[in-house]
């Protein structure tokens, strides 16, 4: 009989696991769409420090990013209306591991000081949480304007290179795309360039570029005109974070020169002349904040100064002539590196 009674016996765990508590997964919450400090990610990595899957089913543990590289980083953790923690991250490291590692470490031992004896750190004993009457989202506001609190003895701090919070205000990003036109050459042609970016905050960014066709025969008369249009662009552009998208709103101008040689004439000669278009634009960039990502454009483009090619017999008179559309469209797709 006491062997039965043993047999039916809960293990000891259970019976010692607190009531109400609930998975670490349900209690972590993310913006929607991080790319590196995903809800999943975190939570895993928080329960990993913790040693268990599980926290006080009445906390609630709130992330919030606050740029578009996932670097400057606060959370807050609440137990009802309670506030019991908030720390803030202005510059976490740039490598997405290490990032994680940081923010969930930092999470783990403000839910159980026990993580810091279980690294071999000596914990002081933190002061008794306050009540505040406020939301999580008004009380992570508050803390974003005082600086963060002072690490635990024998905790060595990170500290950011002078005058940097958060990610970088001003960075440059290199662009190498290739695409297809129709309208900048009287044909559609082929295109490839390059470009560089000034990124302002992540919010807008400043390019500069050139791009060169493919050298195309444009039908003339009893000839044609081998054609390359070769350009330089520059547009300004407000940069949307949507999920890990980063969508591009552009406006710029293309100007250059349209070079062209006759062939197939008794004469055949050669020309330049000058084009330019006024642009306005679309563009995806995958994933965001990325330092290398993936880059879709569509450009329409409204003719300024339109190139006319003309053959002329040899008394000077017109035989044949084609001028450039009045509207033009171009889509590309590239590669951007962000520069160190």
């Amino acid at each position: 009989m006491l062997a039965a009674a043993i047999a039916w016996s809960p293990p000891a765990v259970l019976a010692q696991q607190p009531e109400g508590a609930r998975d670490v997964r349900d209690a972590v919450s993310t913006p929607d769409g991080a790319a590196c400090l995903g809800r999943g990610d975190v939570a895993e990595r928080v329960a990993q420090w913790l040693g268990r899957d599980v926290v006080d089913g009445a906390l609630s543990i709130v992330v919030e990013i606050a740029d578009a590289e996932e670097r400057d980083v606060a959370f807050v953790i609440v137990r009802g209306d309670e506030v019991i923690a908030r720390r803030r991250f202005p510059s976490l490291p740039s490598a997405c591991g290490d990032r994680r590692a940081v923010l969930s470490l930092a999470i783990a031992i403000a839910i159980d000081a026990t993580v810091l004896d279980a690294l071999g750190v000596a914990s002081s004993e933190p002061p008794p949480p306050s009540r505040l009457e406020r939301s999580p989202a008004a009380a992570m506001s508050a803390d974003a304007a005082r600086p963060s609190p002072p690490p635990a003895r024998g905790v060595r701090r990170r500290v950011p290179a002078a005058g940097r919070r958060g990610s970088r205000p001003l960075r440059f990003v290199a662009v190498a795309y290739a695409g297809a036109s129709a309208g900048l050459l009287p044909v559609p042609a082929l295109f490839g360039g390059a470009s560089l970016e000034l990124r302002i905050a992540d919010r807008w960014a400043l390019r500069v570029g050139g791009h060169a066709t493919a050298i195309t025969d444009v039908p003339l008369g009893r000839g044609a005109a081998e054609s390359q249009l070769l350009v330089g662009r520059g547009d300004g552009c407000a940069l949307v974070p949507v999920g890990v998208l980063g969508i591009e709103l552009c406006a710029g101008v293309l100007a250059g020169v349209l070079e062209a040689r006759g062939r197939g004439y008794t004469h055949p000669a050669s020309t330049r002349l000058a084009a330019a278009w006024a642009l306005a634009g679309v563009g995806i960039a995958w994933p965001r904040g990325s330092p290398v990502s993936l880059r879709l454009a569509l450009d329409g483009l409204a003719t300024v100064v339109r190139p006319s090619l003309v053959v002329e017999g040899a008394a000077g008179q017109v035989l044949a002539t084609r001028r450039g559309p009045i509207a033009a469209v171009a889509s590309a797709v590239g590669v951007a590196v962000s520069l160190p």
